[in-house]
């Protein structure tokens, strides 16, 4: 029983990281395409 409740553990503990890497790796992403979208409007002289 109590190697059942530890690799059940190891488990949801493995999904629940892999879930915050993917989550944050998803956040590095969008602001870094932020960044350079701002540094590209920048870098054109936009005429409105």
């Amino acid at each position: 029983m109590i190697r059942w409740a530890r690799r059940s553990l190891l488990v949801i503990f493995l999904a629940f990281t892999g879930h915050v890497v993917t989550l944050a790796f998803y956040l590095l992403t969008l602001v870094a395409l932020k960044v350079l979208r701002a540094q590209v409007v920048d870098a054109q002289p936009v005429t409105v």
